[in-house]
């Protein structure tokens, strides 16, 4: 049986990221360098502010989006 080959997700850990600078990372990250990103994950930690921050970055530039319920502190960004 044949492997199917795919693109590594790529990962932005915000751990110690002041939450002043996340949409400037998120930024960088999706609208700068990660062009043609095809999947990532976003590690927010147990931060429900983190999470908020991403989320509304995430939904402004309509990027879908799954958070798995056995780890609420990693979002996964799908294309």
């Amino acid at each position: 049986m044949r492997k199917k080959i795919t693109k590594p997700k790529r990962t932005i850990d915000l751990h110690g990221i002041p939450h002043s600078n996340v949409k400037q990372v998120l930024e960088d990250f999706y609208l700068w360098k990660g062009k043609g990103i095809e999947e990532s994950v976003i590690i927010t930690g147990k931060s429900t502010e983190m999470q908020k921050l991403v989320f509304e970055f995430l939904d402004a530039y309509d990027f879908k989006y799954i958070v798995w319920g056995d780890n609420p502190g990693q979002i996964n960004v799908i294309v």
